[in-house]
This record gives C-alpha cells, sequence and structure tokens, in this order.
C-alpha cells in the first residue's frame, strides 16, 4: 500500500481511497508490489486558478510522487494528476508512446468505458489532448459539472468518441477495458 500525506477528500473525493485503488491498478499492481509510491497531497490556496500538477522523484527506493491541487481544480483534474504521475513511476520519464498507453490504460482500468470512449486513437495525440480526453472521461464517471475554461489545454482535442463498446467484440470489450489494446490501424493506401 502507498504512504499518503495530505488532505483526506477534495470535493468530496475520498483521497485515501483514490490513492489506494489508483496504486492497485492490476496495469501497474505487481511494480508498485515491491516498492509502494510515498505520495503527497497538498492543495493551492493562492494565485491564479489553474490545473493540479505533480512532480515524481526516482532516487533509490520507492517513487516519490507530489501533487499539488490547482486552485479551481475539479476531482476529474485531481485524478487525472495523480494517475499521470503513477503512469511516469511505472513507464519511466517523459510523454512518449509508452507512458501515453500506460496513462491510457490506467483511466480505462480506474474509471472504466467512459473514458474508453473518449480515446479511440492514441497515434497524434499530444500528450495534452489525451489528458483532455481521459479527463472528460473521468468527469462523466465522477458526475462532475463541465470544467472551467483553465482546466482545459488549448486547443482543444478533435477526438471522437469510438463505437459503442457493445457492438464491438467481447475479446476487444475485455482488451480496451484493461487497457491492453487500442483500435486496430486503419490499412495504409498504396501498399
Amino acid at each position: 500500500m502507498a504512504r499518503y500525506t495530505g488532505p483526506a477528500s477534495y470535493l468530496g473525493l475520498d483521497l485515501h481511497d483514490l490513492i489506494r485503488r489508483a496504486v492497485a491498478l492490476p496495469l501497474w499492481a505487481s511494480h508498485f508490489a515491491a516498492a509502494p509510491p510515498v505520495i503527497g497531497i497538498t492543495v493551492a490556496t493562492k494565485g491564479r486558478p489553474c490545473r493540479s500538477t505533480g512532480r515524481l522523484t526516482l532516487v533509490r527506493g520507492p517513487a516519490s510522487i507530489h501533487i499539488v491541487i490547482g486552485l479551481g481544480a475539479d476531482r476529474a483534474d485531481l485524478a487525472l494528476a495523480v494517475l499521470h504521475e503513477l503512469s511516469h513511476a511505472y513507464a519511466g520519464a517523459g510523454h512518449h508512446r509508452r507512458w501515453r498507453q500506460t496513462l491510457r490504460g490506467a483511466g480505462i482500468q480506474m474509471f472504466g468505458v467512459a473514458v474508453a470512449r473518449r480515446i479511440p486513437e492514441l497515434r497524434g495525440l499530444d500528450f495534452r489532448e489525451l489528458e483532455d480526453s481521459i479527463a472528460a472521461g473521468i468527469r462523466v464517471a465522477l458526475c462532475c459539472p463541465p470544467p472551467p475554461d483553465f482546466l482545459l489545454w488549448k486547443p482543444q482535442p478533435v477526438v471522437t468518441e469510438s463505437p459503442v463498446p457493445t457492438a464491438l467484440c467481447q475479446r476487444w470489450q475485455r482488451a480496451v477495458a484493461t487497457g491492453e489494446a487500442t483500435p486496430p490501424r486503419p490499412p495504409r493506401r498504396g501498399r
């Protein structure tokens, strides 16, 4: 179990439960079982409204993550920041393809179809567009109101919802639900 320091809740979201569930995701549970991360969360009380942010430190021993909840941030933004930093602890530094696949898989495993429908394809998505798409799914799962503009990156992502999952084969549904699959690539032209 991860060691957590910080407030017990934020806007009605139990932070101890959020951290426990996030660290126990099947995607990386075995990775964190040997060395559970140390996670600290603080809440910004001054400045202008902004997104939540985090920092990962990997120096001998378990990963150390510190997250600052942005002034005016909603519950989805906080959950996204937690998954973002845990994805770095699992997949490494940088916002490369493996990290994006990890973040997508974690979002799907934790918040289900609401996230899966908003990220049909990773290719061509900037990590900020991916984050906005995942946050949109988390907002649906947590019944959050629409976010204020400062919680969205600019420009808005061009992401469409994937087909209704019930229209897909059961094997693909399971793969998407566990974060192990992305939709098949379209055939290349001219080859």
